[in-house]
């Protein structure tokens, strides 16, 4: 009886496929800038002086460089308007960590994060958050779904995202330009990059 258990044990596991096959894998990246964020979030609830050390602050801006990037590490928006922001850089995140490689993801990240940053410095001074970044892989999203999906309505959702560009611009909205530079890098990443950046093909 003890061999027969053993034997349907080690059958049940064989016809289990793993993890990564069932789920893909990881998302490392995206939850690893996911916890951090939150967790200073966390912190800077109960010690204010942290947001101050992380946020825009032009007048400081010339003597800690760190401040161009520094403001992606914390969201001090009231918690609902906080979680929204956590929960849709998760899914942004997610798919593009199955899409992109490593390299694509961070460059995406830091790339829309840095232009949304330097955005924010001319209009919206004196703040922080992480959405500026997701709204990089947004835009590199976008340039995948207009260049590798065939689909109709995927090619009008990723214009309908690129469209969205010139109407936050209009308001100052530092979003917009985080997401033209992540559609930007996105479709030079696809044309000329090749495997070095693309999971998917």
């Amino acid at each position: 009886m003890r061999e027969v258990k053993l034997d349907s044990a080690e059958m049940a596991q064989r016809s289990s496929p793993p993890f990564r096959e069932r789920f893909g894998a990881v998302p490392v990246l995206t939850l690893s800038a996911f916890l951090i964020t939150a967790k200073l979030s966390c912190l800077e609830r109960s010690y204010p002086t942290l947001l101050l050390l992380l946020w825009r602050n032009p007048v400081a801006l010339s003597h800690q460089w760190w401040r161009l990037l520094s403001p992606l590490l914390v969201q001090p928006d009231p918690w609902p308007q906080a979680l929204s922001v956590f929960f849709l850089f998760l899914v942004v995140g997610i798919l593009s960590e199955r899409l992109w490689t490593k390299a694509a993801w961070l460059s995406l990240y830091l790339a829309g994060g840095l232009a949304g940053e330097i955005a924010g410095y001319m209009w919206q001074p004196y703040d922080a958050g992480m959405s500026v970044a997701g709204a990089g892989l947004l835009g590199g999203l976008a340039a995948w779904m207009i260049s590798r999906v065939p689909a109709c309505q995927a090619k009008f959702g990723g214009g309908l995202i690129l469209f969205g560009v010139l109407v936050l611009a209009l308001r100052s909205d530092i979003h917009g330009p985080s997401i033209f530079v992540g559609g930007l890098i996105g479709a030079l990443m696809i044309r000329f990059g090749g495997h070095s950046f693309i999971k998917i093909r």
